[in-house]
């Protein structure tokens, strides 16, 4: 585990054992006899991700302490903002205030099969590979930017203006135990995928298109060249 990761997983373990839900629903205010002949049905049981009216609940289970375990599945470059220029010989675009579309808007993705996945492990997983946490992807532009770019040679050619980063997927899992997750009892595990963008992205850079991409970012900006 890393120490990020072991960090929260300590930060959690306190959150289980003085947190929870205030349970002040003033039940003993109204504990009155029953009009009603017929029992009361049982409170239904709460699901794994959802909070549990059991206030400062540790947990009870013997030798089982929550954390989170997340694994790489694949890394890849990709050009996430990028604007294509096609300019004559002898010609030049570009300008102080220029903005990048997005091109790659890789989703910032933690999810499960169980559920909703509780804010703070969501947090958790992202952190551990150093990604993005937004609810959302990147925004749909980036900037404002200085660029400037100029064809020299004596033919037609193609420019890519862009800014890469790079693209996280895997799988992670986690253990649950105490509020606010349940009453203590019980070591619950939750477990899905996520997709991330790592973070920072990376500066500004131009490709020239047809020419040999000399790393894995600019071959993800080659890729521009062909939409």
């Amino acid at each position: 585990m890393s120490s990020t990761l072991r960090a929260l997983a300590v930060g959690l373990a306190g959150t289980i054992l003085v947190t929870g839900c205030s349970g002040d629903d003033g039940g003993e205010d109204d504990a009155r006899p029953s009009t009603s002949a017929s029992p009361q049905p049982p409170p239904a049981t709460p699901t794994e991700t959802q909070p549990v009216d059991v206030p400062d609940a540790p947990c009870a289970v013997r030798g089982q302490l929550p954390g989170e375990r997340v694994t790489l599945e694949s890394v890849r470059s990709v050009a996430v903002y990028a604007n294509a220029y096609t300019l004559a010989p002898g010609t030049s675009t570009g300008g102080e205030d220029e903005m990048l579309s997005a091109h790659d808007p890789t989703p910032i993705r933690v999810t499960s099969s169980s559920g909703k996945v509780p804010a703070a492990i969501r947090r958790a997983v992202l952190e551990s590979v150093l990604g993005l946490w937004p609810d959302t992807g990147p925004p749909p532009e980036d900037g404002p930017h200085r660029i400037r770019v100029r064809n020299d040679s004596d033919e037609d050619r193609q420019y890519v203006v862009y800014r890469g980063g790079e693209l996280r997927r895997g799988t992670w899992s986690t253990k649950l135990c105490g509020a606010p997750y349940n009453d203590g009892t019980r070591v619950e595990r939750l477990a899905g995928r996520f997709s991330t963008l790592m973070r920072p992205l990376g500066k500004v850079r131009t490709y020239v298109c047809g020419s040999g991409p000399k790393d894995d970012v600019e071959r993800a900006a080659s890729r521009v060249c062909a939409a």
